[in-house]
């Protein structure tokens, strides 16, 4: 949902025209975002079928079957591809912007309200996406009883392209609403919202039944166990009706040890599952409760897609955890743009914290230990760890090496610590001394005392790729700002 907010006091006051034009203006800006937005689904999907095509080409290769289950093999691709295409084609053909003028308060709700729901409702619909997911499924099943050599990486890479195909993210509205002391439009938003959420045709994890276990793991997660219930209105008995089962059923089937692993911040998956198996919850039961919950976001665990080894085991209990510790580390540069808790602790820095922390802020270098010492001083060592690993998988920052692939810190110049490069945290874009009169022969590279040029023939840009890229250079030995060196690419 995308909510777009109009300075109404650009509007002469007595204009009698005033809400008309507001209207007008406010529908421009929606149907400008709804037009982006579509350029941009239609890029990454026709991006991610191509990567698709050309992993499933290479994987199909080694398939080693009779022709016949080639052939259905290939029918079901090429079922997808349509299936894909068509869907696509609706979304972008749908409006999905919402009339302004439920914003302004120009019409009454039930007029219009239902219609612009149902146009959301159809751009969200998930037929598509399951007759997608069974056609996988299938591919999968021939391929696992005909793979030859196909390596392990090359199948978790289809895995994963397939999995972003089923889960493209959808807009289903363009609303605007004003969050002033009028409040216009806030009550059509929570409608639609609410509505919306409430469809199984679109979000089919929501409603209907799920096992008591998983739900008992959602409530302890949430640490809800001790929840008891309160006075409340007619509309809401029934939802508290299915949360004291819930209760119920938690306070008979857990154990004090249970209680205790779900409510730290995160969790060895098989310790959680050797615990939960004395509550009468299967392994597998377990590990298919933990991927509905993170399907939900009442948890993160990644599990074999992890990219890094040690997050395969782990489940993050509170991702809002995770969001207040990167807050540490990735955050506004000026003091003066941050809340009061980070600029105490920032003040309470000895000259050589404060030293770290300008080479965070202006050239994207991380000293371990300001991070581990003073912004996540709070943090347990254990703790600290996963939410390396965490921010590395996520390509948030990278670990420098020195020389042998060692420890070395870039900021501290010692090989005692480590350090890391924070991409988010670079200055703004270089300035045109270092890219004309060409990226070949910018007017700073003169004199330099090194060169570094790389050239890249791709199809198309991987997620990631440029902040990666820069990571490469940053760390190249020799290759520096401070020792003159200069950089430059070009992508073919």
């Amino acid at each position: 949902v995308a909510i777009v907010g109009t300075h109404g006091d650009e509007i002469k006051v007595g204009d009698v025209s005033g809400p008309r034009t507001l209207r007008c203006a406010v529908n421009s800006r929606l149907s400008g975002i709804d037009k982006t937005v579509k350029r941009w689904e239609d890029v990454r999907t026709k991006q991610l079928q191509q990567a698709l095509r050309d992993a499933e080409q290479e994987l199909v290769d080694s398939i080693v079957a009779a022709s016949a289950v080639k052939d259905e093999w290939q029918v079901l691709r090429e079922e997808r591809d349509r299936v894909v295409d068509a869907d696509q084609g609706t979304r972008g053909d749908a409006t999905r912007v919402a009339d302004p003028g439920l914003a302004l308060g120009l019409f009454f709700r039930s007029r219009v309200d239902e219609k612009t729901i149902e146009r959301a409702r159809q751009c969200g619909l998930a037929e598509s996406r399951s007759r997608v997911s069974k056609i996988h499924d299938r591919m999968r099943e021939i391929e696992s009883n005909s793979m030859g050599s196909a390596s392990q990486a090359l199948r978790d890479k289809v895995a994963r392209v397939r999995s972003l195909i089923e889960n493209t993210p959808r807009v289903l509205l363009c609303a605007a609403a004003s969050f002033n002391e009028w409040a216009w439009g806030v009550e059509f938003l929570q409608h639609a919202l609410d509505s919306l959420g409430q469809d199984s045709g679109i979000f089919p994890g929501m409603g209907g039944q799920r096992p008591l276990n998983y739900l008992m793991l959602q409530r302890l997660f949430a640490n809800e166990h001790t929840a008891t219930g309160v006075e409340a209105r007619d509309s809401e008995k029934v939802q508290m009706e299915g949360e004291a089962v819930v209760k119920n059923h938690t306070d008979e089937h857990s154990t004090p040890k249970l209680l205790e692993l779900c409510s730290l911040p995160f969790v060895q998956a098989s310790a959680l599952a050797d615990e939960a198996c004395k509550c009468g919850m299967a392994r597998d039961e377990v590990y298919r409760a933990l991927e509905f919950l993170h399907a939900t976001g009442s948890v993160l665990f990644y599990g074999k897609s992890a990219r890094v080894e040690k997050l395969r085991d782990i489940v993050f209990t509170r991702p809002q955890w995770i969001i207040d510790a990167i807050k540490y580390v990735i955050h506004e540069r000026a003091d003066d743009d941050l809340n009061e808790e980070m600029r105490v602790l920032h003040g309470r820095l000895d000259r050589q914290g404060k030293e770290r922390l300008t080479a965070l802020q202006k050239r994207g270098r991380l000293c371990s230990r300001l991070l581990r010492e003073e912004l996540w001083g709070h943090l347990k060592r254990d703790e600290q760890d996963a939410l390396v690993s965490l921010m590395g998988a996520f390509r948030l920052m990278h670990e420098t090496h020195g020389e042998g692939g060692g420890r070395y810190c870039q900021v501290c110049a010692t090989n005692d610590h480590e350090s890391y490069v924070v991409p988010a945290t670079f200055q703004d874009p270089i300035d045109d001394g270092y890219v004309a009169p060409s990226v070949w022969t910018p007017r700073n590279g003169q004199g330099c005392k090194g060169v570094l040029r790389r050239e890249y023939r791709c199809s198309r840009l991987e997620d990631a790729f440029l902040s990666e890229l820069q990571v490469v250079w940053c760390t190249e030995e020799g290759i520096t700002p401070e020792s003159g060196g200069r950089l430059g690419f070009r992508v073919i």
